[in-house]
Order: structure tokens, then C-alpha cells, then sequence
């Protein structure tokens, strides 16, 4: 039954609702959204259009831009704001076919070039030409306007040349929609060091700590952390800790230290393993007393 109501809904469909599709491209990165810094000019993005409409109805088509789904017209009932990009476009093409179109331009046609966090999307529609009733192709480009608050920083505890840190979401954070965390920058550098000069990404939104290796046992580093958005905003840098890390003595190493020549591996064999077993103890009774 089910297939047989997908049949009839396809046959029945209009012939514009075949074959349409509208997409875009950035000319600054590739990440489908428009960030604050996009928005606000401090980085230089534009935008390209694409589409192609497969039709027997309608040979021309206008392209519209809105604040709203589907690009309603201004009426009593709507106070979508519009602007029309292109008219008498073909079944296939780009807009614009040549120069850029800024994205600073295209929000201002619609009004939200103010980089309001509320603003989640910007809608590009393709109309019969002289119509702006029901459009024959949409698309939604997001918004990402919305900076996170600063994480918190847990802890840092020493490793061998190393640091781990361990953090959690501001107070505040957005879980989804625009300001959504999509991944954490870590800051690190010699304590007292101003900006810190060290930067890695942890890409997992879900991982809250990381190990910062590298260091120098008996060093003492400062660390902090934050919250990067899928547009690229930057929440401010978490609260700053410090630590020191430090040279572990496991039992390899304790072995090693009381010259232990067992180099492990398959040529040991079993007999190597149970020496090894019986003699790591013995390394450490004898270490704490030497002690």
C-alpha cells in the first residue's frame, strides 16, 4: 500500500518538481556556513549560486533571497524580508555567472546584516519567471552567528613530558542549532607566557581532555582552552591552569634503573617473562630500601 501511495504522490507531482536542485559555494572555506566573521566583514567570504531546474512548464525562472522558508512575499500575514537576486534565469546556470556576490550584501538584502544569534538561516528560492507564489527549487544556507561562553577548565596533571588536561562546557553552551560546540582549541605555553604560543584542535566535540606532549620534565606550563563553533567562532580562552610535568617511574623504568638487561619481545620467550615478573618486584623492595 505504501508503494503504491509513493506511485501516485510521484505521478501526480508536477513536472517543475522534477529535477530541481539549488546549491552554493564559498569562496573562503568550504564548511556550508556562514560565520560571524563572514557576517561581519572581518573575514571576506562570497557566495555562488547553483542550479539546475529540469522542467517542461517554465523556461524562465527568477531567483529570490529571504529571512524566511519558501521566500514569502511582505503581506499582512508575513514580514518576511525578500529581494529578488536574478530574473529570467535558464534550466541551468550560476549566479552570479560572473563577479562575486559579497555575503555582508546578501544579509543586508534581507536584514539581517546585524549578525543577530538568532538568525539561523538564509533561504535562496527559483520561481517561475513572474511568480512568487510557489517556488520550483529552495535552499538553506545556516547561519552560525552565536559565539559559546568560555569552557572550564578542570585540571592538569603531569605526565612524563607531558600535561593532561581535562575541561567542560561553559556555563551556557548552546548543545545545538547556531553557537553549537563542534570542537575545542587547547592553548599552551612556558608559565607566564602572554598569549600562550602553542594551539591544537581537538576535533570531537565529545572529548573534554586531551594530553599535551612534548614537554620538558620540571618545566612549569600554563594551559587553557576553547570552544570553536562549526562556523569557526571562538568562545573566549577558559580560566588558566598550570602544571609541572614530571618523569614516571613505572616498572619498566624501575627495572631499567637497577640494570636490568631483558629486552622483552618474542626471542625473550616464557622464561624471559617469568624472570622478568619475579625480578621487577624484587627492583622495587630493593629500591625502597636503598631509599
Amino acid at each position: 500500500m505504501t508503494r503504491r501511495l509513493a506511485l501516485f504522490a510521484l505521478i501526480a507531482a508536477p513536472a517543475l518538481a522534477r529535477g530541481q536542485s539549488l546549491s552554493f559555494v564559498e569562496s573562503n572555506d568550504q564548511d556550508q556556513v556562514i560565520s560571524l566573521k563572514e557576517c561581519n566583514g572581518s573575514v571576506v567570504d562570497n557566495i555562488t549560486i547553483n542550479w539546475t531546474v529540469a522542467t517542461a512548464t517554465a523556461t524562465a525562472f527568477d531567483l529570490w533571497i529571504s529571512d524566511q522558508g519558501n521566500c514569502p512575499q511582505p503581506s499582512t500575514t508575513s514580514t518576511a524580508h525578500v529581494a529578488e537576486l536574478a530574473t529570467n534565469q535558464s534550466l541551468s546556470g550560476t549566479y552570479p555567472s560572473s563577479g562575486t556576490f559579497p555575503v555582508q550584501t546578501m544579509l543586508n538584502d534581507v536584514s539581517i546584516a546585524n549578525c543577530n544569534p538568532a538568525a539561523t538561516n538564509v533561504y535562496v528560492c527559483l520561481f517561475p519567471a513572474g511568480t512568487t507564489t510557489t517556488p520550483v527549487a529552495t535552499l538553506s544556507i545556516p547561519l552560525d552567528f552565536a559565539t559559546p561562553p568560555a569552557p572550564q577548565l578542570n585540571s592538569v596533571t603531569p605526565g612524563d613530558s607531558a600535561l593532561i588536561a581535562s575541561w567542560q562546557q561553559g556555563s551556557g553552551s548552546v548543545d545545538g542549532g547556531t553557537g553549537a560546540i563542534n570542537s575545542w582549541k587547547v592553548y599552551y605555553g612556558l608559565s607566564g607566557t602572554s598569549p600562550l604560543p602553542n594551539v591544537f584542535t581537538v576535533t570531537n566535540a565529545a572529548t573534554t581532555s586531551a594530553r599535551i606532549d612534548g614537554l620538558t620534565n620540571g618545566v612549569s606550563y600554563d594551559v587553557q582552552v576553547t570552544a570553536v563553533t562549526v562556523g569557526g567562532n571562538e568562545s573566549p580562552p577558559s580560566n588558566l591552569l598550570s602544571g609541572t610535568p614530571q618523569q614516571v617511574n613505572d616498572f619498566w623504568r624501575l627495572y631499567k634503573l637497577d640494570g636490568g638487561q631483558e629486552q622483552g619481545g618474542c626471542a625473550a620467550g616464557a622464561g624471559g617473562l617469568l624472570a622478568l615478573l619475579v625480578i621487577v618486584p624484587v627492583a622495587l623492595r630493593a629500591r625502597r630500601r636503598r631509599k
